[in-house]
C-alpha cells in the first residue's frame, strides 16, 4: 500500500503493474498528477530550452495535421483569451507587429476587415461547393427544390448585385437608400424562366415594398390580376 503525495488517499498495486513501474508511482489517479504538476525547477529547465528553438517544416506539418478537426473546450478558450489580454496588456506593441511585419514584407496586413473576394474567386468558390457537395455533413441527397438552387447560385447572386449596382442601392419605389434591399423580378420568376437572369427584367424594392408586389409570396394567390395570368 501507498499513500498519494497528492490526497494522502492509500492506493494499492494493481495487477497490471510491474514491480519496477510499482516503485515509482506516486499518484492514485490521473486527476492527482494534473494536479501536482511540475515542480517550477522542471518548468524553468524547460522553458530555457524551448526558448529560441525552430521547429522544422516537417515537425509543423505534422503539429497541423494531428491538431486538424480538433475542437477546443469552453475552458480552453477562456485561458487562452485570458492568455492574450494579458500579454497584449503587458507588452501592447505586439498588437501590432504582425501587420508591421506584413508591410514590411510587401504582403497583405494578416486582416480581412472591409476585404472582397475578387469575381473570379467567389466563382471558384461556388463551383467548389457544387462539385464537394458530398462531402457537406449536412448534405442529403439533393433534396433541394430546383428554384432554390437557382436563386442561391452564384449568377443569381452576380444578377442582384448588378440590378442593386444599376438602381444605386435605392428602392425605386419609396425612395430609401440602403437597409434591407430585394431585387424584384418585374415579369414574375416562375412564369417567365428566361428572364431570371435577365438584368432588365430587375428592380431594386425595399423589404416593406417588396411585400406590396402582386407576385410576392401570399400574393400571388389573393391578387386576381396575377392569377388571371397563370
Amino acid at each position: 500500500m501507498k499513500n498519494c503525495i497528492v490526497c494522502k488517499k492509500e492506493f494499492s498495486k494493481e495487477s497490471s503493474y510491474s514491480y519496477k513501474q510499482w516503485g515509482k508511482r506516486m499518484f492514485c489517479s490521473n486527476l492527482c498528477r494534473g494536479k501536482y504538476g511540475m515542480q517550477n525547477e522542471t518548468k524553468d529547465k524547460l522553458s530555457k530550452a524551448l526558448t529560441g528553438r525552430k521547429l522544422s517544416k516537417e515537425h509543423i506539418e505534422k503539429i497541423a495535421f494531428a491538431r486538424r478537426g480538433m475542437k477546443r473546450s469552453e475552458f480552453t478558450k477562456r485561458k487562452t483569451s485570458e492568455s492574450l489580454l494579458k500579454m497584449y496588456k503587458e507588452r501592447p506593441e505586439l498588437r501590432n507587429q504582425k501587420r508591421e511585419t506584413a508591410i514590411r514584407l510587401g504582403i497583405n496586413p494578416p486582416t480581412f476587415r472591409g476585404s472582397h473576394h475578387t469575381e473570379k474567386t467567389r466563382k471558384k468558390m461556388s463551383e467548389y461547393k457544387i462539385t464537394n457537395k458530398e462531402r457537406n455533413p449536412f448534405y442529403k441527397g439533393g433534396i433541394s427544390k430546383i428554384n432554390d438552387l437557382i436563386r442561391k447560385s452564384f449568377k443569381s447572386k452576380l444578377w442582384r448585385e448588378a440590378v442593386f449596382a444599376r438602381d444605386n442601392w435605392t428602392c425605386q419605389t419609396c425612395g430609401v437608400k440602403g437597409g434591407n434591399l430585394n431585387a424584384h423580378h418585374i415579369k414574375p420568376f416562375s412564369q417567365y424562366p428566361e428572364l431570371r437572369l435577365a438584368t432588365d427584367n430587375g428592380i431594386t424594392l425595399c423589404k416593406e415594398c417588396h411585400r406590396k408586389t402582386e407576385s410576392w409570396g401570399i400574393n400571388q394567390f389573393t391578387n386576381k390580376n396575377y392569377i388571371q395570368l397563370n
